[in-house]
This record gives C-alpha cells, structure tokens and sequence, in this order.
C-alpha cells in the first residue's frame, strides 16, 4: 500500500465490530433477529457515521479511498456505504419533476433543428409554451414537516416483515399462517406498532395527517396519469393506516371518517383509494337496470331493482356483478377480442341466473323450464322486458 493504513489499536477494533453488527442484522437467517446498530448507535460506533442533512455535500468520486501498491500505481475502493429512506425515493419522485417544464409542436425536421438549436443557444424556442412547476419546493418543506412520522412508518415498515420472515424461516412455498403463526404475527404487529411511535414520538393525529397529506399526493399524480408514483404514495398509505390502527387502536371504518375527504373529493378519501367492490357493483346493476327499465313500460320500481341486487348478495350470487361488469367493459371499452369475450360473459351469465333461480325455489332441470315453474305460464309472452322473454306478472309463490 503507498497511503498509510489503519494501524492495530481501539478504532480498528470498534470498525470491526461495528460492521459484524451491520452483517448481524442482515443476515438474520443465520444469527437471529437483531437490532440495526443505527437504530441506537453506541458511542464508540459515532466516529463511522455521517448524517446527510448535517454535512456538506461531498461527491461519491470524492469519497474514495486510495489503495494504489506496487501492482496496481491506479487503484481507488468505496469506503462508505449510503443507506436511504424508502420514503426518500418518494420525495426524488417529486424533486424529479421540478423546473420549467416546455410544451413544443416538433412538425417537421427543420423544426426539430431550431428547438435544438435554441437550446443550445440558451434562448427558449420560438412559439413554445412553458410553465414553472413550484410544487415539489412544496413537496420538501411538506416532507421536512412530516420527517419524524415517515421515519416511524419505515421503522414500523421493515421491523414488521423482518418479524414475520422470522416466523416463516424454514418454511417454503404457498402456505396459509397457522394460528399459532397468525397470533405471533398480530402480536409481533401490535408490539412494534406501539414500539414505532413511541421512538419517533409519533401520536395518532400525526399519522392521520400524513395520510390526509399522502392520500392528496396519490390524488393528484393519478391525476396527472402517472400511475407508478401514484401506486408507490398508495403501499405507503396503506402501512401508515396499519401503524395508525394499531397505536390509536381504531378500526378502518374509524380512521377513514378520521381522514375524511381531501384532494376535492367528496366522499372519504380511504373509501376511493380501496373502494368497496360489492357496493360498487352493487351500484353499477342498479344503473345499468334503471337505464335499461327507463325505455319501456313496466311496473318495477327502483325499490324492486335494489331488492333484486341485495337478493343477490344476499345469495352469495355476487358473479352476477362480475359477470355483468366484464360485458359492459367488452362492450364499451373492448378490444379486437371483444365479441369473444361477450360470448363468455353471456355463458357466465346464464350460469349465475340459473343458480338464482334455484334460489327463488326453482327444481327443475332447465333453465327455461325453471323460468315456468316461478311464474306463471300465461305471463310469459315475446316482449322482452330482460331480454329475450318478458314477465307481465308476478311469481307463482
């Protein structure tokens, strides 16, 4: 080596023991669950860290370390080891679409020669528009604000899975939890929940308000039709909901009213990030229903149609909703297979209404012949009203 080299003595001690207990907490198969040593660093392990935010900024190339020898006169190894937030990536996301921002109308190669060329020159391009986008300062004085309670949702985060890798070590494939397994999981949860705000001193209200901020963020980039940055503000909310549920010791339906409305909308916005299926289908069958009942002349009310929909769901017949959702997406929204899908849905669809009809108390075979069995004989006649074959009158029984 032609520089110095760390002599024998306490330091080099305290660097080898502080890097064995970096690869203890990784390798946790091995040894065990243990602590991060920068989750609470001993004073001897101080002098190997460096906090970011408290230094100057030094490039990586700079940060190199020089081990040229007798071999090799050019010779230069990383001596540092940057470690990240998760929720840091969210704030480059953010920084990422910072500045001005030019909207051009490249017609033609001439064209595309001037906008090179005057933004070569340093001129903006002629007949460009441009717009400066402010919002990710915003975005980090909103992130600085909330620091301490995104550190103790990533805390929260991976203390949680590291727990429940531990309770899975040894075992392969697709398996369900044990209830031996899915209790250790729920009280491992529940410890480290309360362990997390109890670190950071996170309350519940400051939890809900990094949802309300979050859930505005995943608004908006939906919005703007980028939906892997809205997707990634989405698994983070969902965490923070289960560290809030867990150290207020609220259910889902408590926070979402705690959380409200925000981004202008009106309904409560966990409702629109992780929206009730049945109810939404629910809906749409009494929409497509009406829509369909408002052309002709018939003596079904909105209050039958929502009685037929909670029959359904009543019945466990929800495929009726699937079904139906699946043809008015081949129908309104298909592609060059949609008659084919059409098909299938139309199929899947007489399946499911012959098992309501067996729930209406039909025995029969057939569907057709189920039909006669529930209403009368003479009530059947070639206007349709639901489709191919009409009911004029009510059911038998």
């Amino acid at each position: 080596m032609k520089q110095p080299v760390e002599p024998d003595g306490a330091r080099w001690d305290d660097a080898r023991e502080f890097d064995r207990a970096v690869d203890r907490n990784q390798n946790w198969i091995v040894y065990g669950l243990a602590p991060h040593p920068l989750d609470d660093p001993e004073p001897r392990f101080a002098q190997f860290i460096q906090r970011p935010a408290l230094e100057a900024f030094v490039p990586q190339r700079d940060r190199r370390v020089d081990i040229s020898n007798n071999v090799e006169d050019t010779l230069f190894t990383d001596n540092y080891d940057d470690r990240y937030s998760t929720w840091q990536l969210l704030l480059a996301a953010e920084q990422a679409d910072a500045g001005v921002h030019l909207r051009i109308m490249m017609d033609g190669e001439q064209r595309f020669c001037d906008v090179h060329e005057a933004l070569d020159d340093g001129r903006l391009p002629a007949e460009a528009g441009y717009r400066i986008n402010f919002l990710p300062m915003h975005a980090a004085r909103d992130f600085k604000k909330h620091e301490k309670t995104l550190d103790a949702v990533v805390w929260f985060a991976e203390e949680r899975s590291r727990a429940l890798n531990n309770i899975l070590k040894g075992q392969g494939g697709r398996f369900r939890l044990s209830a031996e397994q899915n209790a250790q999981y729920e009280e491992d949860s529940q410890r480290l929940g309360v362990a997390a705000c109890d670190r950071f001193d996170v309350a519940t209200e400051n939890l809900v308000a990094l949802i309300r901020y979050f859930a505005e963020r995943w608004s908006e980039w939906t919005h703007e039709g980028r939906p892997l940055i809205a997707g990634a503000y989405k698994e983070f909310v969902s965490v923070t909901v289960r560290l809030a549920r867990r150290c207020g010791g609220l259910s889902f339906g408590q926070l979402r009213d705690r959380v409200g409305a925000v981004g202008g909308w009106f309904k409560p916005v966990l409702d629109l990030m992780w929206p009730d299926w049945a109810q939404e289908e629910k809906e749409r069958v009494r929409l497509t229903l009406q829509a369909s009942l408002a052309r002709r002349t018939t003596s079904i009310t909105e209050a039958d149609i929502t009685a037929f929909v909670e029959f359904l769901a009543s019945e466990g017949l929800e495929a009726f909703f699937w079904r139906l959702n699946s043809f008015e997406n081949h129908a309104l929204r298909g592609n060059e297979y949609a008659i084919e899908g059409m098909k299938s849905d139309i199929q899947g669809m007489a399946v499911v209404i012959e098992h309501a009809a067996m729930a209406l108390g039909a025995t029969e075979t057939q569907l057709f012949e189920k039909y006669k069995q529930l209403w009368c004989v003479s009530a059947w006649n070639k206007d349709p009203v639901f489709g191919v074959i009409g009911i004029q009158s009510g059911p038998r029984h």
